[in-house]
């Protein structure tokens, strides 16, 4: 805004007329020059030339801040039109313009002005209320307020509300780090009437805002949560995962009896690598729940391996007790080298000696072939000092296990059946 006197270092537009001789004004001056001079410091190039207001011979000149930074300015403008008069200018600047200037509101009155010089208002000699145009936005600030100015007692119930507070006023750059803790806030002075419904929303809840270390211990509790609160709905997919669950944190006594039923459990939500070893053993186990395994293994309709229960148990039978059913199975011959194996073995197994006994009519291939091997390679006595003659076969510790009678009549020689020694 132009004013008076010439506003010290600022740019200022000077206005002033070219007359001739005569005292006429001279529109169109031809080849004009402008210089300046700063406090009769000497005259140079102004930045800028002089242009004519029209066709009015009225000129005018734009002087720069740096050009105006001096007590005193003075212009002189020449031009080359014949009979034009150099025009001159002097200025005497001044930091301080009339707009600068406090006048009293009433003529005759006067305003209050500091030993400085500044001018300033005396509330003590103001009356009625003072308007928030009054003031800029910083007019009030923490060094003008006293400590515990401002009380609740001094604001009005309902004083400050919603609409007294603009969208984004209050964020988290309002207040300093710290600044809101539990000591500034008492007890019970936030609850659910303190918000609006709906005020609170994730919107309103920075992504991590709310960690462990925001909520003190045992300040979520079963009463603070209402019934059905928490559903599938709250939870997003893949939320609850083993990381979100603490070591032991979910026990046989965090689990209701019958909590966990066949409709809480998605198809194959339990697999073997869900579960650990050794993990179901009978105590935990009910009876009822044994028995409901038990039937469903029985049911023909459960898969084993390949096969029902049913299947297997109808060819268990077919096979019937120790292999009994198994009749004209056909020989394989991948078994021969299997039943060779098993020959060699029993051949070269160590066949005790006979005890002490009448040798049977009826002896096992073993028996047989350890008498025969016996009277071969042990002691073989003809004993002929009593009345009838003995052929008598020792065991390798020099015992007679088994004799016959031996005659001969001249025609016949004859060896009776064997009986037990000695």
């Amino acid at each position: 805004m132009a004013d008076w006197p010439v506003k010290k270092n600022a740019a200022f537009t000077v206005t002033f007329p070219i007359y001739d001789n005569d005292g006429d004004l001279v529109s169109s001056a031809a080849a004009l020059d402008s210089e300046i001079d700063k406090d009769a410091g000497g005259f140079i190039d102004a930045t800028n030339e002089a242009t004519e207001v029209g066709a009015s011979g009225i000129y005018k000149l734009l002087l720069t801040s740096t050009e105006a930074n001096a007590d005193i300015v003075t212009t002189i403008t020449k031009t080359s039109t014949t009979d034009a008069k150099t025009a001159v200018n002097v200025m005497y600047t001044a930091t301080r313009q009339l707009v600068d200037l406090a006048f009293p509101t009433v003529s005759g009155r006067s305003v209050d002005v500091t030993a400085g010089g500044e001018v300033g208002l005396d509330l003590d000699n103001t009356s009625g209320a003072l308007g928030t145009t009054n003031y800029d936005a910083f007019f009030l600030t923490a060094g003008l307020l006293s400590t515990d100015a401002i009380t609740a007692a001094k604001i009005a119930a309902d004083a400050i509300g919603a609409s007294e507070i603009a969208n984004g006023a209050i964020d988290a750059a309002t207040f300093a780090a710290g600044a809101i803790d539990a000591t500034a806030i008492a007890n019970a002075a936030i609850d659910a009437a303190t918000f609006a419904a709906g005020a609170i929303d994730a919107s309103a809840i920075a992504s991590f805002a709310i960690t462990a270390a925001k909520i003190g211990t045992d300040a979520i509790t079963s009463d603070k949560i209402a019934a059905n609160a928490i559903g599938a709905s709250e939870i997003a997919d893949g939320a609850i995962d083993a990381g979100a669950i603490a070591a032991d944190a979910i026990t046989s006594a965090k689990i209701a009896d019958f909590a966990i039923l066949a409709i809480n459990l998605g198809t194959d939500a339990i697999t073997a690598d869900k579960v650990a070893a050794d993990a179901i053993t009978s105590s935990e186990l009910a009876t009822s729940a044994v028995q409901e395994i038990r039937d469903s293994i029985l049911s023909d309709s459960t898969p084993f391996l390949g096969a029902s229960i049913a299947a297997i148990l109808t060819d268990t039978t077919e096979i019937g007790v120790a292999g009994a059913g198994l009749t004209a199975v056909p020989w394989n011959a991948a078994w021969d080298a299997e039943v060779e194996s098993e020959v060699n073995d029993a051949l070269d197994t160590a066949i005790a000696e006979l005890s002490q006994a009448i040798p049977t009519a009826t002896p096992t291939v073993r028996t047989a072939l350890m008498l025969l091997y016996m009277a071969l390679r042990n002691r073989l006595d003809i004993d002929t000092t009593g009345a009838s003659d003995f052929k008598e076969i020792y065991n390798d510790a020099g015992t007679v296990i088994t004799k016959k009678t031996l005659t001969d009549d001249g025609a016949t020689y004859s060896e009776a059946e064997m009986i037990a020694g000695p």
